[in-house]
């Protein structure tokens, strides 16, 4: 049964920043609280600049909230320092975004691999799986730069898997693609992620892309809103 170990959660989350020159505070989350579950595939709606990266970005730890807490797997990871989340988030959380920041002095397999060795761990085996999984076992050798815009994205995708996550937040994983390579590179990611029985959030300003989830969310004037309790 799954538990507070495959979950993430936000509990009353308020974020503000304050805009250049400082005269006016902008509220981006206001009493935020979200939770999914391991095997859970949820869409987060909102326009640009609704706050959406900044809730990616502070339930998965890049971010500190200026109140409220961000649980994963039960525990209250708010307090720890960056070097701390940063260990914490290895086998929790991976991220997808929408720029596939590969790195050109690596292959496609190295890039995929990149977690695993930043942690002093190497599995080349597990890393052509992934590759294998989003259907680009052939470019294993390659250089990323040989790539197109889509298939850069599903070695994005390839890496965050290869990390054996739990969880998945990708903030506009297609954005910058065409219609149909996009459409092409979300089927591959939701059938990788059922396949790895991972959470998924991902973010995105298409109302489309609302029928790839089984949960859909809305970000607006810093309020998050469960469509599926409004129905």
């Amino acid at each position: 049964m799954l538990g507070v170990t495959d979950a993430l959660e936000l509990r009353q989350i308020h974020h503000a920043y304050t805009q250049q020159g400082g005269h006016r505070s902008v509220v981006l989350l206001s009493s935020v609280d979200y939770s999914m579950m391991r095997g859970d595939v949820h869409a987060l709606l909102g326009r640009s600049g609704s706050g959406k990266t900044t809730l990616l970005h502070i339930l998965g730890g890049l971010q500190t909230p200026n109140e409220g807490e961000v649980r994963w797997n039960g525990r209250d990871v708010t307090a720890l320092s960056e070097a701390e989340r940063t260990r914490e988030r290895l086998g929790v959380v991976s991220f997808v975004f929408q720029d596939a920041h590969l790195l050109p002095e690596l292959t496609v397999l190295e890039n995929v691999e990149l977690a695993g060795r930043l942690a002093g761990l190497r599995d080349p085996d597990g890393a052509r799986e992934m590759l294998t999984l989003v259907g680009l076992a052939g470019r294993a050798d390659s250089d990323p730069q040989t790539l197109s815009g889509g298939e850069k994205q599903r070695v994005a995708i390839a890496r965050a898997l290869h990390a054996k996550p739990s969880f998945v937040l990708a903030d506009e994983p297609t954005a910058r693609l065409d219609a149909a390579t996009a459409d092409g590179v979300m089927n591959v990611f939701l059938e990788a992620v059922k396949e790895t029985n991972v959470g998924v959030l991902f973010a995105t300003h298409d109302p489309a892309r609302k029928a790839d989830a089984d949960r859909v969310w809305t970000l607006e004037d810093g309020q998050l809103h469960d469509l599926e309790a409004a129905s």
